[in-house]
């Protein structure tokens, strides 16, 4: 394995929680797999019951759409569609290529491997992550989130085209918005039902989740600028407060279980709702307060998509192995499988991030480049030559 070096242009604590959030979604399905291999004491193991309990899948996903936001409103920039298309090129080959590789190992270690038919359909409909347009299931049920950060970026690129993306009262205003449409799908049952019928069960709280990434991307601009105010006409607004106010809208939900949970003395508790809770107070204090810049942690934010696409085949082609080659091993103890299924798992994404991820990062990166320098060339073609309307007049005469 090369060095633990971590990549140029990121910032590397907010690469460590991302590289901990895919840990924690990886030690909760793994361990779904694999308990299922041993006895019965298995699902009783605390290496089980702790990151199901506390839903650790979900607190890893909310601060992934945090980091989100906070990481691609930046990004976006140049002037119109030159910033545009290098944008798109940029996130294509920082997507596409290792998912497609990462469907292939699915297929083999899901269906070639185990001997089951393989659903021409839904792997067509897989390809471009768009499982609801096309009426197919994602290929691993925690795909389910490409998607939504696919609407994201869509959204983000037509903010983008209308200057608005970097201005955060409008930023404050999408998440708003967002947020009002979430209230109004939750108070409608059968508007629920008809979009979960309609597209699938994520798009319920497609609303919420996006507002998350905006409300990451408008973290980041009073991030970068903490001193900095907005002004509204006579008004000087700090930046934190539409920041603040966001967040307390974005966890209102959560924040209304947990004090239902506390005067219940802990009876009752929606642990998938608080999980949202917990994800943003991660995304927090990981940026704020508690800035891990570790090594290993960095490195592994920066293999932490590969590792989020292949921790589950890594778990299931461990299963495979100990029930068909070594059944004499399918009784060790959750905490063995777990740790080898982990390790294997991040040997995985280690050689897929350098033989595919880098490499198609670095080709997008020539790419983008070539876009701009197409998009500038063309440009100046189109300027005048001369000064002035009369030298405009003569230049488009004489071409």
């Amino acid at each position: 394995m090369r060095s633990l070096q971590p990549p140029r242009n990121r910032i590397g604590h907010i690469d460590s929680i991302r590289g901990i959030a895919a840990l924690m979604v990886a030690w909760m399905h793994c361990s779904a797999i694999l308990a299922s291999m041993g006895t019965s004491q298995s699902v009783g193991s605390l290496l089980y019951v702790i990151p199901h309990q506390l839903d650790f899948g979900r607190v890893g996903v909310i601060a992934f759409f945090a980091i989100s936001g906070f990481v691609i409103c930046p990004s976006l920039k140049g002037s119109g569609m030159s910033g545009a298309g290098g944008f798109v090129i940029s996130r294509f080959f920082r997507l596409y290529p290792a998912f497609w590789l990462a469907m292939a190992c699915a297929i083999l270690i899901m269906y070639v491997l185990p001997g089951r038919e393989i659903d021409t359909g839904q792997v067509l409909g897989n390809i471009p992550m768009l499982y609801s347009f096309f009426d197919v299931q994602p290929l691993q049920g925690l795909y389910w989130t490409l998607e939504v950060e696919l609407v994201f970026y869509c959204l983000c690129l037509g903010v983008f085209l209308l200057g608005w993306l970097h201005k955060p009262l409008v930023l404050f205003a999408i998440c708003l918005s967002l947020l009002l449409l979430q209230a109004v799908i939750n108070a409608n049952p059968a508007m629920s039902e008809t979009i979960i019928t309609t597209l699938n069960r994520s798009w319920n709280r497609m609303p919420w989740h996006l507002a998350i990434m905006f409300w990451g991307g408008l973290f980041r601009i009073w991030y970068d600028d903490r001193h900095g105010v907005i002004d509204f006409g006579r008004l000087r607004i700090p930046k934190a407060l539409p920041v603040a106010v966001v967040l307390l809208l974005i966890l209102r939900q959560p924040l209304m279980s947990l004090f239902t949970s506390l005067s219940s003395g802990f009876e009752w508790v929606n642990w998938g709702m608080l999980a949202y809770l917990w994800g943003m107070l991660f995304f927090l204090v990981g940026a704020l307060y508690v800035k891990l810049n570790n090594r290993v942690f960095v490195w592994l934010g920066a293999i932490s998509y590969s590792l989020y696409l292949l921790h589950p085949l890594a778990a299931r082609l461990l299963k495979y192995g100990i029930t068909h080659y070594f059944p004499q091993y399918a009784e060790m103890p959750l905490g063995v499988t777990l740790a080898a299924s982990l390790l294997l798992a991040v040997m995985m994404s280690a050689c897929v991030y350098y033989c595919v991820e880098k490499p198609s990062i670095s080709l997008g990166r020539s790419l983008q480049k070539k876009w701009l320098s197409y998009r500038e060339d063309n440009g100046r073609r189109l300027l005048p030559r001369y000064h002035g309307l009369s030298g405009a007049r003569r230049y488009f005469t004489a071409n």
